[in-house]
């Protein structure tokens, strides 16, 4: 009967290791899910969120501004006045800057 080496485990078990080591950064960084990716991807979907929150709110005070435009004349010769420099035939205009 042969006895079995002890260094022959133990390569099996370092074998076993390494490949696993190598299976683990296979699957977390080259594949194409990768950690990085993702994070990438988080950091993105944060920023995309940030500006549809802030779009949003741009879009609800320009339909205020659309509604009062619509419904208060002095409110509309206000802002031709301020914005587009309009005035009465009977007015002069100076822009001051």
């Amino acid at each position: 009967m042969k006895k079995k080496k002890h260094s022959n485990i133990l390569t099996n078990w370092q074998l076993i290791l390494i490949s696993t080591a190598v299976f683990l950064a296979l699957i977390l960084y080259l594949d194409g899910s990768n950690m990085r990716y993702k994070k990438s991807l988080d950091a993105k979907l944060e920023d995309l969120t940030g500006q549809r929150d802030s779009l949003r709110e741009q879009i609800r005070r320009d339909s205020i501004m659309i509604k009062r435009l619509e419904t208060d004349d002095k409110y509309l010769e206000k802002y031709a006045r301020e914005h587009y420099y309009m005035k009465q035939e009977d007015e002069d205009l100076f822009v001051f800057e």
